[in-house]
C-alpha cells in the first residue's frame, strides 16, 4: 500500500505528503500502510475529527515508522454546529493562534505540533502516541491534576508578558491587544440577536430557570433565583470583553475536561497539553485560571483548595518569567492577581451553568444535537429545556455535578452583585 490516495476526502495525496515530509523531514521513503478514523459519532464540539496513522519505511536507514496525526475539519455546513462556526469565525480564529501568534512566542510548550492548517482543516501530532490521554468529564479533578494543568496555563499566558516585554528591533514594545486584538476579538458571545451565541445564551438562560424547579431547595430560594438569573447569566457579555482594568493575555477561554490531555508516569499525573483555542481572547489570566478551576472541580473541593490552586498558579507564572529576567511584581503582583481572581468568579460560574448543561450530556443525546452526519434532530441554540430535564431524570452524575453548579450560581448572586442579593425568605 505504498500509493497516497485521498482519505475519504479529508486529506488529498499532496497533502499526506506534505505532514509526513514535515515531520521526518526527507522525502526519500516509502508508505507502507496508512488508515483515517473518525475519533466517534459525535466527534467534537466545534469540529469532526479524524486519527490517521500511516507507517512507513525510511530508504537511507531501512527503518520503520509509525507516524500518527490528529486532524480537526469544520463541521459539515449545514449542521447547527457548523453554522455557529461559520457565524462566529472561531476556526479560523483558531488557525490564525497556529499560524500567527503562537509563531512569535518564545516557547511553545503548552500546545500540540501542527502540521497543516487550510480553511477547514487543522493537522496535529497525535498526542497520544505521547502517552496523553483526555480525562473522564464525569469525574472532577484531583489537586494534583489541577497544579499539572495551573503549570501549563502559566506557561501559556507567560508567552504572552515575554513577547510584551521584549524590545523590537525598532526599539518599541508590543502588546497582544495591540497587535492581535482584531484576530483574539470576542466573536462567539455578542449580544447580537442573529448570532449563534446569543441564541445558546437564551437558550441556556431558559433551560436554566426550567431546571431551578428540579432543585430539592425551598421555594423562596427558587423564586429569587428565577427572578436574578436572566440578568446575572447575560453578564457573560461583558465579561467575555477585554479587560480595561487589568492585563491582558492570550486567553483560552475553554478550559474544560475535553480540551485538555493529561499525561501520567508510574500512575502519578506528570504533564499536560492544552488543545482547542477555537475560543482564545484577550482576557486577563484569573479568567482562565477561574474558568479551569470552576469547570474541573467540585464546590466543595473549591472550599478548600481554591486559594491554594490560586497561588500555585501565579507561583509558577511567577518561576516561568523569573527564567526570563522578568519581575513579577511587575508583571503581575499578587494582590492585583488575587483581586482579578475574584472579580472573574461570577464570569466562571455563569460559564459553568451554560457548559455543564451540553457537555455532560451522554453519548446518545449529544449525537442527537451535535453530531455531523446524518444532521443532528435538535439544536442546543433553539431550546435544551428537554435536554437537561432528560439527562436529569436519567443520569445521577449529570443531576449531581449540575446541582452543584447551580448551587455556586446561586452562591455568586449573593455574594458578588448586591443588586441581586436575596433581601428576605418572604420573597415569593
Amino acid at each position: 500500500m505504498g500509493d497516497l490516495d485521498s482519505f475519504e476526502g479529508v486529506l488529498t495525496p499532496n497533502e499526506v505528503k506534505g505532514i509526513i515530509e514535515k515531520r521526518i523531514r526527507t522525502s526519500d521513503y516509502e508508505v507502507l500502510d496508512k488508515k483515517c478514523e473518525t475519533t466517534g459519532s459525535n466527534s467534537g464540539y466545534l469540529g469532526q475529527y479524524f486519527r490517521v496513522t500511516i507507517i512507513l519505511r525510511i530508504n537511507e536507514t531501512q527503518e520503520t515508522e509509525v507516524l500518527r496525526y490528529f486532524v480537526k475539519k469544520t463541521p459539515l455546513a449545514t449542521s447547527p454546529m457548523g453554522k455557529a462556526v461559520a457565524d462566529s469565525g472561531v476556526y479560523v480564529k483558531e488557525i490564525a493562534v497556529y499560524t500567527k501568534i503562537f509563531t512569535e512566542f518564545e516557547e511553545i510548550t503548552f500546545a500540540p505540533v501542527i502540521y497543516l492548517s487550510k480553511d477547514d482543516l487543522l493537522v496535529f501530532n497525535d498526542l497520544s502516541q505521547d502517552g496523553y490521554q483526555m480525562p473522564n468529564k464525569f469525574a472532577f479533578f484531583t489537586i494534583e491534576q489541577c497544579e499539572v494543568v495551573l503549570r501549563k496555563v502559566a506557561e501559556l499566558h507567560a508567552q504572552s508578558f515575554i513577547f510584551e516585554e521584549n524590545i523590537t528591533a525598532d526599539g518599541k514594545k508590543r502588546s497582544i491587544q495591540g497587535t492581535y486584538g482584531e484576530i483574539l476579538a470576542e466573536t462567539y458571545f455578542r449580544d447580537v440577536e442573529d448570532s449563534s451565541g446569543y441564541k445558546l445564551t437564551e437558550a441556556s438562560i431558559s433551560a436554566h430557570l426550567y431546571a431551578i424547579d428540579l432543585l430539592d431547595i425551598p421555594q423562596f430560594r427558587k423564586n429569587h433565583l428565577k427572578q436574578v438569573s436572566a440578568k446575572v447569566m447575560r453578564k457573560i457579555y461583558e465579561f467575555m470583553q477585554p479587560s480595561k482594568n487589568y492585563r491582558n493575555v492570550l486567553s483560552h477561554g475553554d478550559l474544560w475536561a475535553n480540551n485538555i490531555l493529561l499525561k501520567y508516569e508510574n500512575g502519578v499525573v506528570s504533564d499536560c497539553q492544552i488543545v482547542d483555542y477555537q475560543l482564545a481572547k484577550c482576557a486577563p489570566p484569573a479568567q482562565d485560571v477561574m474558568s479551569f478551576i470552576h469547570l474541573t472541580t467540585s464546590r466543595l473541593f473549591r472550599k478548600q483548595n481554591e486559594e491554594r490552586l490560586i497561588r500555585y498558579y501565579h507561583d509558577q507564572l511567577t518561576n516561568i518569567l523569573a527564567n526570563r529576567k522578568l519581575d513579577i511584581d511587575v508583571v503581575l503582583p499578587l494582590d492585583i492577581f488575587l483581586e482579578s481572581c475574584h472579580y472573574y468568579r461570577p464570569h466562571a460560574v455563569i460559564q459553568e451553568v451554560f457548559w455543564y448543561q451540553t457537555i455532560l450530556a451522554d453519548e446518545e443525546t449529544t449525537s442527537e444535537y451535535l453530531r455531523h452526519f446524518p444532521p443532528p434532530t435538535k439544536s442546543i441554540f433553539e431550546d435544551k429545556t428537554e435536554l437537561v430535564t432528560g439527562q436529569w431524570k436519567a443520569h445521577g452524575i449529570y443531576r449531581e455535578m449540575l446541582t452543584d453548579t447551580m448551587m455556586a450560581f446561586e452562591e455568586i448572586c449573593e455574594k458578588h452583585f448586591p443588586e441581586y442579593r436575596r433581601q428576605s425568605q418572604d420573597i415569593c
